[in-house]
């Protein structure tokens, strides 16, 4: 399951040495990633549950390349301070693989299914490059935040 969804987002894993996160096409591979696992829930569902039941999810290639990617972002000048990438890949994930199954309750076919892809595709992107909060009317929030940086990292 693994090596199938490895291959749907990131493409040969012999290639993904040679490839650099700055020249990376977010909007492409977040579409290839909520695109596959619309069309393929059963396949993510046992991807997801075969890494819950594992003794070191971490091991998971794809998990390792994903998360991986993610932290290599974070650590560019691309990405704004403190992302935790591994909480941000849980919550992609998590997103991702339970998008189709409440899809799929809505969806009347595959044109409706994939309408819905890509407005999940396009809500994370939105996400990732504006957030959902306007830091100006919450200061509490961003005070909090900036005194807990490092809060509960590793």
């Amino acid at each position: 399951m693994s090596d199938k969804l490895f291959r749907a987002v990131f493409g040969d894993p012999a290639t993904v040495g040679e490839r650099r996160v700055e020249e990376v096409d977010t909007a492409d591979l977040t579409d290839r990633l909520c695109g596959f696992a619309m069309d393929n829930p059963e396949i993510c569902r046992v991807w997801l549950q075969q890494v819950l039941a594992s003794p070191d999810p971490s091991q998971d290639p794809f998990w390792r390349e994903y998360s991986g990617s993610l932290q290599r972002f974070a650590n560019t000048r691309l990405a704004m301070p403190g992302v935790d990438a591994e909480v941000l890949s849980v919550l992609n994930l998590a997103g991702v693989f339970f998008w189709p199954i409440f899809a799929r309750a809505h969806a009347a076919d595959d044109d409706e299914r994939q309408a819905l892809s890509k407005r999940f595709s396009r809500e994370i992107l939105r996400l990732s490059m504006y957030g959902s909060m306007n830091a100006s009317r919450f200061p509490e929030v961003a005070e909090r935040l900036a005194a807990g940086e490092d809060a509960g990292r590793p």
